[in-house]
């Protein structure tokens, strides 16, 4: 696009000296009748040289004023694409780390890692949303920005979906440990009984509830990926 204008431009320019030396022209030819002396001929050439040498300084200096444009759109461009590649690569990493958790590796003696599960999700949300800051600078798409507001919010329910069952869970624990302590002889096992009834519900609940909320995801996420998909083309096309 900025050739095309240079050469316009440079058209235009091209013209106008044109104009210029044709009207010199017509102003010696007339002189030329008048006899012309040396003095008038020597202004003229002068005057021409003058127009052709700002012609010369003024188009190099479009020209490279041209560039430095087209080299900043390019480099513009280059750090869009790059925020539409992370927040997708960002929203990818937050969605996996939910989706691949599961209650069923966790029990009364091994619930420890899950304290810190919150913190872990929560750090994935907190990157994707950096990365979302940074898209934010560059795409203003009202679709677009429609389509990732939809997205965050249906995954966020996942996000909490997951931490409300955890938390159950490992009360659960808790309680169960506690009763371990001071169980009396041979009651062990009505109490692992009752254990496993608490907590069965609380995985099988988690199970199905993530389930029902990927399906809700899911279309967003198509969306989501298509709109960054046409969008990236555009920027390389």
């Amino acid at each position: 696009m900025s050739q095309n204008l240079l050469q316009i431009i440079l058209q235009i320019l091209i013209i106008c000296l044109g104009l210029y030396l044709a009207f010199f022209k017509s102003y010696l030819q007339e002189k030329g009748k008048n006899v012309a002396t040396q003095e008038d001929i020597g202004k003229i050439t002068k005057a021409i040289e003058d127009v052709k040498k700002q012609f010369t300084i003024e188009a190099e200096l479009l020209k490279n004023n041209l560039n430095i444009y087209s080299g900043s759109f390019q480099s513009i461009k280059t750090l869009e694409r790059n925020a539409l590649v992370e927040i997708n690569l960002k929203y990818s990493q937050w969605l996996h780390s939910l989706q691949t958790f599961s209650l069923v590796y966790y029990s009364y003696d091994f619930f420890e890692p899950l304290l810190h599960k919150d913190l872990f999700f929560s750090e994935k949300q907190s990157e994707f949303e950096v990365a979302e800051d940074n898209f934010h600078l560059y795409v203003h798409d009202e679709e677009l920005m429609g389509i990732k507001k939809e997205l965050t919010s249906a995954t966020f329910k996942l996000h909490l979906s997951v931490i409300t069952h955890i938390i159950s869970f490992i009360k659960n624990c808790r309680e169960y440990n506690l009763i371990l302590q001071n169980m009396p002889l041979g009651q062990e096992v009505e109490q692992n009984r009752k254990y496993h009834e608490k907590q069965q519900p609380i995985i099988e609940s988690s199970i199905s509830e993530m389930a029902e909320l990927y399906k809700k995801i899911l279309p967003h996420q198509v969306a989501f990926i298509k709109a960054l998909d046409y969008r990236i083309y555009k920027l390389i096309k």
